[in-house]
């Protein structure tokens, strides 16, 4: 008898040709299993966004914030400042040219 020939021998676990587990009676788990459903909404998805570009990043935590929660709300606001002061001194610096 070969060493393949029992079930569960310790060569078993050398053969890469058979990942599935369900016929040994366990079932594989993917690392997708532990990760929440992608947030990210169908139109940013079809651009090419999410959780692993920056932007879909960004886009993934802001659509995880509760507005029902104050400390939620406070970070909402902190990120609509922070998106929005590059934006304002461009504008100050061009009023500024003319």
């Amino acid at each position: 008898m070969g060493h393949h020939d029992h079930p569960g021998d310790a060569g078993d676990f050398g053969d890469t040709g058979d990942l599935g587990g369900a016929e040994r009676g366990f079932e594989l788990i993917r690392p997708e299993d532990f990760l929440r459903p992608d947030p990210v909404p169908s139109d940013a998805r079809r651009m090419g966004l999410d959780r692993n570009t920056e932007e879909g990043a960004m886009l993934t935590f802001a659509s995880s914030l509760n507005p029902a929660k104050g400390s939620h709300r406070l970070v909402a606001w902190v990120l609509l400042l922070v998106m929005l002061i590059p934006v304002l001194l461009g504008v100050v610096s061009e009023l500024r040219l003319l």
